[in-house]
C-alpha cells in the first residue's frame, strides 16, 4: 500500500467528508480484495483556479477486467464472473454506491483495466477553496507522510495470531477491509452487519476484542455496547467512527469503551 501525491494540495477543502471518506474507502478496500500479488497505490493531486478540482486514483496491480466487465462493475450486485465470486466474494453496493456519491458532489467515478494487470478507479470532484487557504507543495507532504511511517516502523508490533475478533459494522467495504487487515494479521475474524447481530454473536461466543461501529441500523453501537454491559460482559470494545467532535469522542467514553476515529 502507498500513497502518492501529485501536485500541491490545499490544507483544507469544503466538501462532504462522510460521502468522499466513503468513497475512497469502498476503493481501496475494493483494490486490496483483488489484489494477491504486487501493491494498491493511492494517487492525490488536485488543480487550482475558478473550479478547483480534486483527483483520486486508486491504482492495484490486481486481476484487473475485460472491457465487458467494466461496463457493469458500478451496477448494484454485479461482478464479473461467477468464478471471480467463488474466488473473492461479491463486491456488493460499494461500487455502485461510491459512484452515486460522486455524481452526488458533482464529480465523476470512472474506471480503466485490463485483465491480469489491474484496475484504476479515477474519483474526480469540484470542492470549494477559501482564498486565504494554504497550499502545500507534493514534497512536503510526502516528506510528512515518510515521518509518520518511520515513527509507526519503530512502535512495537503486536501479534493478532490467533486473536479472536468481532468486525461490527454495517458497511460491507468496511468490513471487507478491516477484516482483512486483521487477517492478515492473524487474526480469527468474525463479522455482525448491525448491532443486533453483534450481540447474538458476543452471546454465543468469546471474543477477545471487538471492534464497534457506532452508526448502525437495527441496533446502533452505543445501545449495542451498553446491552452488552448491561449482561456483565467485560469484553474489550473499540468505538469506530468517523464522527470527531469532541462530543462524540465523550460519548463514546460515557459507553465504556475508548475511541478510535
Amino acid at each position: 500500500m502507498a500513497a502518492s501525491y501529485d501536485s500541491s494540495l490545499p490544507e483544507t477543502i469544503e466538501s462532504d467528508p462522510t460521502k468522499l471518506r466513503q468513497i475512497v474507502t469502498n476503493l481501496v478496500g475494493n483494490a486490496i480484495k483483488f489484489t494477491e500479488v504486487g501493491r494498491v497505490t493511492v494517487r492525490v493531486s488536485a488543480t487550482n483556479g475558478r473550479k478547483p478540482r480534486l483527483r483520486i486514483d486508486v491504482q492495484d496491480t490486481g486481476i484487473g477486467m475485460t472491457p465487458a466487465q467494466q461496463e457493469k462493475v458500478f451496477t448494484a450486485f454485479e461482478q464479473a464472473d461467477e468464478s471471480t465470486t467463488r474466488r473473492f466474494g461479491g463486491t456488493g453496493l460499494g461500487l455502485s454506491i461510491s459512484r452515486q456519491f460522486a455524481e452526488a458532489l458533482g464529480g465523476t467515478l470512472m474506471v480503466t483495466s485490463n485483465e491480469n494487470v489491474g484496475s484504476t478507479f479515477t474519483l474526480s470532484l469540484p470542492f470549494v477553496c477559501k482564498k486565504e487557504t494554504l497550499w502545500r507543495p507534493a514534497s512536503e507532504i510526502q516528506a510528512t507522510l515518510e515521518r509518520q511511517q518511520a515513527t509507526l516502523d519503530h512502535l512495537p508490533q503486536v501479534s493478532l495470531t490467533n486473536v479472536s475478533v468481532l468486525v461490527a459494522d454495517d458497511a460491507e467495504a468496511n468490513r471487507r477491509l478491516i477484516a482483512l487487515i486483521l487477517k492478515r494479521a492473524g487474526a480469527i475474524v468474525t463479522t455482525a452487519q448491525d448491532g443486533k447481530e453483534a450481540l447474538a454473536l458476543v452471546a454465543a461466543q468469546d471474543f477477545a476484542i471487538v471492534l464497534m461501529d457506532m452508526q448502525m441500523p437495527v441496533l446502533d453501537g452505543y445501545e449495542s455496547t451498553r446491552l452488552i454491559r448491561s449482561a456483565g460482559c467485560t469484553v474489550p470494545i473499540i468505538a469506530l467512527t468517523g464522527n470527531a467532535m469532541k462530543g462524540d469522542r465523550q460519548r463514546c467514553l460515557d459507553t465504556y469503551f475508548p475511541l478510535i476515529a
